[in-house]
């Protein structure tokens, strides 16, 4: 089975709001780049990256916003950019406040879907407040 992505433009745009140097959000592009489709049974993962670089990288704690409703997916999460595929993801959810330690780390981006007839997945933007929610 092909899944065919026509349409996958993601954007990670920063807003610094009661920022420290302790805490921080960086990104690593303005568009990500879609990797390897990931299908398993009925459901299905895409990595995206800055083009093999990290898509973020942030420490402290920081405040997602986003919306995927319509997008064709269910949920989206981060990995460690070292991590080789989207099995072991932090799910984010907007408006919760995560926390990503006191060391910087690189994470990218694994966006979940649960239909893999979809032939076009919606794109969407996600934002980040740097500090506490």
């Amino acid at each position: 089975m092909t899944l065919a992505i026509l349409t996958i433009a993601i954007s990670s745009t920063l807003a610094l709001i009661n920022a420290s140097p302790a805490q921080s959000v960086t990104s690593g592009c303005n568009t990500l780049t879609p990797g390897t489709v990931l299908l398993v049974g009925q459901s299905g993962a895409i990595r995206f990256d800055c083009n093999t670089k990290a898509a973020l990288s942030a420490s402290g704690t920081a405040t997602p916003s986003f919306n995927i409703a319509a997008t064709g997916y269910t949920s989206l999460a981060i990995v460690l950019h070292s991590s080789k595929s989207c099995n072991q993801t932090r799910i984010i959810k907007s408006g919760a406040a995560l926390s990503f330690g006191s060391s910087r780390s690189d994470y990218d981006y694994c966006a979940v879907f649960l239909d893999p007839s979809l032939v076009k997945l919606g794109s969407f933007k996600v934002t980040w407040t740097v500090g506490k929610a």
